[in-house]
């Protein structure tokens, strides 16, 4: 899967505006071959930026619908409604975990992964995911679902080194338990002992962005 991310930030009073703007085009985007799926989600740390996931089957997916009359929309941008803030835009999926929880809270982390701790660094994902998938399920008992509704691990296309995770869950409060909890201290204790980089104590991943976002308008994968 490809995917294309960006960060717009909206001119002042123009979010309503904005969203229905990118309503128009992932609506086109959907009709498109190719295309799986569109999100826009509003950043909880300020009301004016916007991330915008188009995920494509792959890249010439996107690239054809580009070249298509629908893919012309930057023409017709108003002034000043958003502007793309400076952030990776290419990525390719490389590891997926399906949950079984609904939601539209997004937790958003970057990590520098140098190119020989790849293999590592999925395997700590891995553990990452399964966490979030059962952690509602073991700590809370008679629970239905877990609080996991998907998540994603991409590679940047544009650097080797810099990986994405884009985890859906039922809300924010399960993102907080998940993150306050004893058994991920736990896990995550025993993963960075056991990942310590030979010369420098460093573990396989240095963590560069960690936000959070609300789905506000998505084009589900057809």
């Amino acid at each position: 899967m490809f995917l294309l991310q960006q960060i717009l930030r909206c001119g002042p009073g123009r979010q309503r505006e904005a969203i229905q703007r990118l309503h128009w085009i992932h609506g086109q985007m959907a009709e498109h071959p190719g295309s799986a799926g569109m999100i826009v989600a509003k950043y909880l740390g300020n009301p004016v930026d916007l991330l915008i996931l188009r995920q494509w089957q792959d890249r010439a997916a996107y690239d054809d619908f580009m070249r298509s009359p629908a893919g012309q929309f930057p023409q017709s941008k108003p002034p000043g409604l958003y502007d793309s803030l400076d952030v990776g835009h290419n990525w390719d999926e490389v590891a997926f975990t399906p949950g079984d929880a609904q939601g539209n809270f997004i937790w958003r982390r970057g990590y520098r992964v140098p190119a020989e701790r790849w293999t590592e660094f999925l395997k700590l994902r891995a553990e990452d995911d399964k966490l979030a998938q059962w952690y509602q399920l073991a700590e809370h008992p008679g629970a239905a679902v877990g609080a996991l509704v998907s998540a994603r691990t991409l590679r940047s296309l544009d650097e080797e080194q810099e990986a994405l995770v884009l985890m859906r869950l039922q809300d924010r409060q399960a993102m907080e338990d998940i993150a306050a909890s004893p058994s991920r201290e736990a896990i995550a204790a025993a993963l960075s002992e056991g990942a310590k980089h030979p010369g420098n104590a460093r573990a396989p991943r240095d963590a560069i962005i960690s936000d959070c976002f609300e789905v506000v308008d998505e084009f589900a994968p057809r």
